[in-house]
């Protein structure tokens, strides 16, 4: 009876723990998310975000990778990142999961865009990539670990 209510314990404050990055980075998610916006609306060369001629975020701010459906892309992610905020918030486990899921599959699909169509790496971007990463990793481990 102790040993349940010990792994009741433990998983409960580690639920927490991992609630808790994914409201974190979230809120990352969601301030790189507006970099890309004003960049999008406020396109300035000699921005933080361009370093050079391979790396800098004129292929999502203003080339050819900027809209989808006419839409900016940034507001995929940022929409993106306030659902996978609201949603572990919430505690929704599985939402999240499915949300960080299709958010990583977004990322991937720009950043290969970026590699081998364009052949410009857009550092915020590659941000966003890793962040949704980390999000899809804490969301299969809630999901999948083992009771």
């Amino acid at each position: 009876m102790l040993d349940c209510y010990i792994v009741y314990i433990y998983t409960t404050m580690n639920n927490k723990l991992i609630f808790y990055w994914l409201t974190s980075l979230s809120i990352i998610g969601i301030v790189l998310g507006s970099i890309l916006l004003f960049e999008h609306y406020h396109y300035i060369a000699a921005s933080v975000c361009n370093i050079n001629s391979t790396f800098n975020c004129s292929a999502i701010a203003i080339g050819s990778l900027s809209k989808l459906f006419g839409i900016p892309i940034p507001y995929f992610g940022l929409t993106g990142y306030v659902a996978i905020l609201i949603a572990s918030l919430c505690k929704a486990k599985r939402t999240v999961f499915l949300i960080a899921l299709a958010g990583f599959l977004f990322c991937l699909r720009i950043t290969l865009l970026e590699i081998f169509q364009v052949h410009i790496i857009c550092p915020v971007c590659l941000a966003c990539q890793f962040d949704m990463i980390l999000v899809l990793c804490f969301t299969m481990y809630l999901n999948f670990k083992k009771s």
